[in-house]
């Protein structure tokens, strides 16, 4: 019983969250931050006509993409009153703003980004720093629970959405031996280092993210053909404080319905 009415209680609010109408405008900025001496670029989202203090959710993109494919979700967010900022990733990829070059990129430079990032955007006056959540796709996710685990204390929710913890797994995969990995090879159109994979050998994904204590939610497709679910469900079980949901029939991305799903989920989520 309990669990069909968490199931018809989900429908509707899938439902309500499809037709709520915009609850404010949102207006956007170009802001940079930057890591080191490399620059990020940014776009800063937020309601409207809201003054004081806002809640801020930094939403980090996957491999090979940039902060196009996370805007729905700043946009939708900053609709219920979120500031959301979302960022190319220093050498994320071919069609990257930010500076950097793809074969100096790994997950630990990226995480760098983010922690900078984080940095930054906490001194602002407008941001309310005890709520300040993380957003990440696919190696987006990975970076988003790293550096949730490296940052702790100034994280007070994190989102992942088909995060994929398979990278560290199959980097070592494919180079088993250090000596094996070339200096530069290719994956998916992109152009990547050593440094990409070599940063895996003797490193402990979930030793590592576990060090997060905070509520995590992870949602995953269950046809993800890209990172398997199996992923997202080992990192919940692992997690002290974590929802795992799947979306039925996604693949490796929310588009649709599918992300409608997955707003459901998440705007309830960062609205407790």
């Amino acid at each position: 019983m309990k669990r069909i009415y968490f199931f018809l209680a989900f429908l509707l609010t899938v439902a309500g969250f499809a037709q709520q109408p915009h609850v404010a405008e949102i207006e956007s900025e170009e802001l940079w931050t930057s890591r080191d001496s490399l620059r990020i670029y940014g776009r800063l989202y937020r309601p409207a006509g809201c003054e004081g203090r806002l809640p801020l959710l930094v939403l980090a993109h996957g491999f090979g993409a940039n902060h196009e494919v996370v805007e729905p979700y700043a946009e939708a967010m900053a609709r219920r009153g979120f500031l959301c900022y979302i960022f190319d990733f220093c050498g994320g990829s071919r069609v990257s703003r930010s500076d950097g070059r793809t074969d100096h990129m790994s997950a630990f430079t990226e995480r760098a980004d983010l922690q900078s990032i984080l940095a930054q955007l906490r001194r602002r006056s407008d941001v309310d720093t005890t709520r300040v959540c993380l957003l990440g796709e696919s190696q987006g996710g990975l970076v988003s629970a790293m550096t949730a685990a490296e940052c702790a204390p100034l994280v007070s929710r994190l989102v992942l959405l088909y995060p994929a913890f398979n990278i560290p797994f199959d980097a070592v995969r494919r180079f088993p031996r250090p000596e094996d990995m070339p200096e530069t090879y290719d994956i998916w159109g992109m152009h990547l280092g050593r440094v990409y994979g070599a940063c895996f050998y003797g490193y402990d994904v979930w030793k590592d993210i576990v060090r997060y204590t905070g509520p995590t939610l992870i949602l995953h497709g269950n046809r993800d053909r890209v990172v398997p679910a199996r992923y997202g469900l080992e990192a919940a079980a692992r997690y002290r404080d974590a929802q795992f949901h799947t979306i039925a029939g996604s693949d490796h991305g929310f588009h649709g319905a599918d992300f409608d799903a997955a707003m459901a989920y998440i705007s309830a989520f960062l609205g407790q």
